[in-house]
């Protein structure tokens, strides 16, 4: 099924690329696209598969038993911890997409496309929280020894990423096309995690509760911080230094530099907002 998805968004990118080729003008499409998908990816490859592999077998525990109460919080504080991770991360991406840009594709082949490319990577913010959490929710369904709901699921996934990408891309200039279906994937993956919040809280009990309400509110006004941060960063040193994406030293120096501000402000806001996720796994970390 996702092959098929793929196949069909392949196609709207090609098809960007050969248009912009007959018609001179500059294009965004397929090499665009994946190497911003694969920017993207590193997190959920790094954070996401690390702690779903590791609750695996106490979910799959707890689903033998029929203990879907304790199942449920265990997969609910999973979630959490990785939303703390990778979603302070999805916000850097989408203020600073440019600049990582800059940094990883300024040279080769992709130079010249690194201002697409840094849309692209932007765009892609949205997917990095909903894939991420989606693929989490979908570890309870495979614990209680169900691969039949997931695929259905990923099926409503795929059918809605290819009706976005073509609504999105529809007469879109060929430079935005790789933009627009990085937002219709994210779009699309969103529709997916309400999906399957929806099915499996039916069986475990509901995943939303107080406590996950709760955080997220919490942790939207630390993200809303970190991106004032980061833009705000941004702004200065681009006021005082100049833009630097055309720099590969200049643009590695101000991504680090607002990077850092960014962690810190991530850092004031989950101590402000009580955020105890960050301090487990800040502990968890210096205790290896």
């Amino acid at each position: 099924v996702n092959q098929i998805a793929y196949f069909s968004i392949l196609r709207i990118a090609t098809g960007a690329d050969l248009e912009g080729a007959q018609r001179k003008v500059a294009s965004a499409g397929q090499v665009v696209y994946d190497v911003g998908f694969l920017i993207t990816q590193v997190p959920h490859g790094v954070i996401t598969v690390s702690l779903a592999t590791a609750m695996i077998p106490t979910l799959a525990a707890l689903a033998a038993d029929r203990n879907l109460g304790r199942l449920r919080l265990e997969l609910g504080r999973t979630i959490r911890l990785t939303l703390m991770l990778v979603a302070p991360i999805a916000v850097a991406v989408a203020c600073l997409g440019p600049l990582i840009a800059a940094v990883l594709a300024g040279f080769g082949a992709a130079k010249g496309n690194t201002a697409a490319i840094g849309a692209t990577v932007s765009a892609f913010a949205l997917a990095m929280v909903m894939f991420s959490t989606h693929y989490l929710v979908l570890r309870g369904f495979y614990a209680m020894e169900d691969t039949r709901t997931p695929f259905f699921i990923q099926v409503a996934i795929a059918a809605a990423n290819v009706v976005l990408a073509l609504v999105l891309t529809a007469n879109a200039a060929t430079i935005e096309v790789s933009t627009r279906l990085a937002l219709a994937y994210g779009l699309a993956y969103g529709a997916g995690l309400i999906i399957s919040v929806s099915v499996i809280s039916r069986r475990i009990g509901r995943l939303a509760d107080h406590e996950m309400v709760s955080f997220v509110a919490r942790l939207v006004a630390v993200l809303a911080l970190t991106a004032a941060v980061l833009l705000g960063g941004r702004w200065a040193w681009e006021t005082v230094i100049g833009s630097n994406t055309g720099n590969w030293l200049m643009a590695l120096s101000e991504l680090l530099v607002v990077s850092a501000l960014g962690v810190l402000a991530v850092l004031a806001g989950a101590r402000l907002m009580r955020l105890a996720e960050l301090r487990y796994v800040i502990s968890s970390v210096l205790r290896r």
